[in-house]
Parts: C-alpha cells; structure tokens; sequence
C-alpha cells in the first residue's frame, strides 16, 4: 500500500486513517471539515494550491473547530487499467506523507483502491465522505472526476450533490497553476519531461528538485559508490544517464552527488566520501533519505 492503514494514527499532528475504516467506524463524524480529494502524484505546485486552500479555509473558521483533511490513493486509479496500467508514480506513500505533514493538515485518509472502490459512482462516493464527517468544503481541481467512468462527477455535479447531502458545503476549485510560459503544472507533463531527460524543466511545475526516495531500499558499494539496484526502486526514474543530484541523508544532511543510471544500476557518487566507500567504509552518514535530480550532464 502507499501508506499506513491504521485508523487514527497520529504522526507529527496529523493523523491516519484508512478511507474505509473511516466509513465503518465514524470516528469524525461531528467534525467540521475541509477536504482536498485527489491523486497528487509527485505534488507539484497545482496540487499544493488546493492543498494550500484546504488548509487555509480550516485556519479561517478555527473558533468553529474546522479541520482539514486530504483524501487519496494508495495507487492512482489512471495507472491500474488500460495504456497506461503499472507505470510507477512520482513519489513514494513515505515523501508524500511528509510532503502533506509539511502543510499542517490535520489527516490523511488512504483508499485502497479495490475493485469494490473502483465501481463506485461519484455520487456514492460523496455520500461516504459525507458520512463519516461534517463536509464544510470540498476542494479540488478543475479536472478532477471521482466514480467509475461511466457514472463519474466532476466538480459540477459534486456541488449539486454536497447541497443535498451537506446542506451549506460547498465545492472550491483553485485555477490550475501556470508557469511563466504558461504551462498548466500536471504530472502527466512532469512525466513526460521526466522520461525525456529534462530534469530543469520539472522544477518550474514541482517547485523543487524531482526527488528519488533511498531510504527504503538497501544499497552496496562498489568501487567507491553507493549501489542500488534499479528494480528496486518503486518510483519513475529518468532514463540511462550520467546526473547531477543533492544527495540527502536522514539525519538532514546534503552533499553534491554524480549518478549514473543504467538498466541495472543507480550508481552514486560523493566526491568527498569515495575513498572511505572504496574501503568498504560507509557509515551511517550515508543513510539516505532521498536524490534530488539538478540536472544531466551532456
């Protein structure tokens, strides 16, 4: 799964829960809430205005104990069927998770999207949302659709059923965030550039260095790198190449870093450290947390 499955727990002030736990047991059943609903992967800068808006419509109305709440995957529904089923997503459930705690959102719900999710209509769908908390406000994006495809809402047909079922709720829908050439920030582009090697061009969508997570796999070393084993790493990687990253350790800690990808391999390389690798000698300073991409090297 991408993410924890466990009702309620809390983790740095937001807590988890599973999406259908939820509907089973209630547990926020009187809390007023504002809720952001969506795949986000990679949570470029689109998905961090609705998150923002999520956020900030709670603070406002907080002497009316409203709270905030973002509702996803634990795998995007675009990549479970048809072309483009398996492709792996831009970020891990881990960075995600940090990602929507660096925003101070009070929870997180996770759907496992089982067959039984995947054939509701999006009106159904409401209605369990509805049900087990006090809907104040939905936000999403301007193309967000929810429900099987043949009986799916978008944000239209989500206010007309938010009237009926959270009398007073409402539907926000934040513009889709432009860069300064007027591209729309989406992860089907961040894909695409991705695929194609433009590291540079990702940062104007995401707002920050596309980031590889480390930490949940083991590496090697081998003639004074860092090894880790392409098949390994559950996200989208940029192709074969020599890159340019930000090599970032647990402890909080970055150093510059040269990689080379090959079909088998990530091979990281700190020019500092690679007499100590070359010995066999890495420590617990090179407990990775993640590889910032700046850019490929021509």
């Amino acid at each position: 799964m991408r993410g924890g499955d466990i009702p309620g727990r809390k983790e740095q002030g937001m807590q988890m829960h599973d999406f259908m736990s939820l509907v089973a047991n209630p547990i926020l059943w009187q809390v007023p809430m504002v809720i952001a609903i969506g795949v986000f992967d990679g949570i470029h800068l689109g998905h961090q205005l609705i998150l923002k808006e999520c956020v900030s419509l709670a603070h406002e109305h907080t002497a009316d104990s409203w709270q905030s709440m973002v509702i996803t995957f634990n795998r995007n529904p675009k990549m479970t069927h048809g072309s483009k089923n398996n492709q792996l997503p831009l970020i891990t459930a881990r960075l995600e998770h940090e990602m929507f705690v660096s925003f101070d959102l009070d929870h997180h719900v996770i759907i496992d999207f089982s067959d039984e999710i995947s054939k509701l209509s999006g009106e159904e769908f409401l209605g369990l949302v509805c049900g087990f908390c006090s809907v104040r406000a939905v936000v999403v994006g301007e193309d967000f659709r929810c429900g099987a495809p043949d009986k799916s809402a978008g944000p239209v047909q989500l206010q007309e059923y938010l009237q009926r079922m959270s009398p007073g709720g409402q539907v926000i829908v934040p513009p889709f965030y432009r860069t300064e050439d007027g591209l729309v920030a989406s992860s089907s582009r961040i894909r695409a550039l991705l695929l194609d090697g433009n590291i540079p061009g990702i940062k104007p969508l995401l707002g920050r260095d596309y980031s590889v997570d480390l930490a949940p796999y083991p590496f090697t070393t081998q003639a004074g790198c860092l090894r880790y084993r392409v098949s390994s790493i559950a996200q989208l990687l940029p192709p074969a190449g020599m890159y340019e990253t930000v090599f970032r350790c647990l402890d909080g800690t970055a150093r510059p870093a040269h990689v080379s990808i090959d079909a088998e391999f990530i091979d990281i390389r700190l020019p500092e450290q690679s007499g100590e690798m070359a010995h066999g000698k890495a420590t617990a300073s090179f407990m990775a947390d993640s590889l910032g991409f700046v850019r490929s090297f021509t």
